[in-house]
This record gives C-alpha cells, structure tokens and sequence, in this order.
C-alpha cells in the first residue's frame, strides 16, 4: 500500500454495453474482501446509474447516450475531488464506458495542477477505440478511449473537455481482437499495442519496462 490514502468509489454502470449485470461489479468486488486487502481505505459509496432502456440494433439510442453522459460528468467530478484530496482513486467498475470519466478527470486534475497528464497503461483484450461510425456493436464501452485521445464520440463530448490524453503515450497490453477500422484509429493516433504473442516473446517484464517508458514519455 502506498503512503497516498486510497479512497474507492463504485461505478453502477452497466449501459455501456449490453450485459447491464456489469453494474453489480462494484457489489461482487467488496463481497470479496477488497476492504480486508485495501486496509484503511475510505469508501465512498457507489454512484448507481439509472435504469434506461436501449434501442435494439446497433444505434444504443438517445436515452441511453443521455445517461451515460449524466453518469460519466457525475464520475469525473468525483474522481477530480479524490485527486484534489491527495488520495488515489480506486473505482470499481461496473461497465468499462466510466473510463472516460476517470481518464479524462486525471487528465484535468494533471493540468489544473500544472503537470503534464500522464500516459495510459491499459490492459485489456480490446483497445476500446471505435467511435459512432466504425463501432460494428455500438457500445459505447467500445468507445471511450477514442473520446479521450481527441476523437469525437458525441455521448463523450462535454466528459472529455480538458481532460484529453496524448495517445502517444497510451500503451495496450495483451489486446488481441481489435476491429479494423478501429485498428486503424489506433495506428493513425500513434498509441503502441503489446499483442499476447508479442509478450510471449518478449516475456512480461521487458514489456512492462517499455510500457513504462513510452506511458512516461522517456
């Protein structure tokens, strides 16, 4: 545990994506014991989306894209006040579109503070990069890294604002099923992608040194 203290927050979102039982995360992560292993943690509580419907199809609908704007601006907020505190915000998730919200916050709280934002380690199967146009589902937890490196996702529009992060310092770790056109996206905004096979290769510590590296700018 750091010196920093922690405080957590739980992210009740699950419109981001068609499984809306990914909103219950935040109540499995603590089921399992996170107080026991975060120690003296502050616990915030759970902001708790509301209960919409979305649109069959690929278009998730307007009702939809409202909420997780409402959610996500509600998010960042109260990322930005953990931040302000001195402490580390630990968010419990919940669909992964709240990525948006807490990027974007450290990226406002960095440069309010008169820092450089830092980069971005994500690890994950997918990059999250599509927007409105190339998304073949439609989801916006798809979406919200594109939002984030400058690209224009309406439903992330305001969320974003003074929170953007240079993609050049964004690192993929393990991504393995990227879209094509959002391969391109990634390709064209500079961002580094560490396919599984190229871990394999390299073996899990070179790679996370050069993460390391490109995410600090060095």
């Amino acid at each position: 545990m750091t010196s920093r203290g922690i405080e957590v927050i739980g992210a009740r979102l699950g419109l981001g994506g068609r499984c809306i039982g990914t909103a219950r995360g935040p109540l499995a992560i603590r089921a399992a014991g996170l107080a026991q292993r975060l120690g003296d943690a502050r616990d915030l509580g759970d902001i708790v989306a509301r209960e919409v419907d979305r649109t069959p199809g690929r278009d998730p609908g307007a009702a939809v894209c409202r909420e997780v704007e409402r959610y996500s601006l509600e998010l960042r907020d109260a990322v930005e006040a953990v931040l302000a505190r001195g402490s580390m915000p630990c968010v419990l998730g919940g669909d992964h579109s709240l990525g948006a919200a807490t990027q974007a916050a450290v990226g406002r709280h960095a440069r309010r503070a008169g820092w450089e934002a830092p980069g971005i380690i994500w690890i994950d199967a997918h990059t999250d990069s599509n927007t409105m146009e190339t998304t073949p589902s439609g989801n916006l937890h798809g979406m919200m890294l594109a939002a984030v490196h400058g690209l224009d996702v309406p439903t992330f529009r305001s969320v974003v604002e003074g929170g953007l992060r240079d993609p050049r310092r964004t690192v993929f770790v393990g991504a393995r099923d990227i879209d094509d056109e959002e391969y391109d996206i990634v390709r064209r905004l500079g961002c580094r992608v560490f396919a599984p096979d190229e871990i394999r290769r390299k073996g899990p510590h070179a790679v996370a040194e050069e993460a390391l590296a490109i995410a600090g700018g060095r």
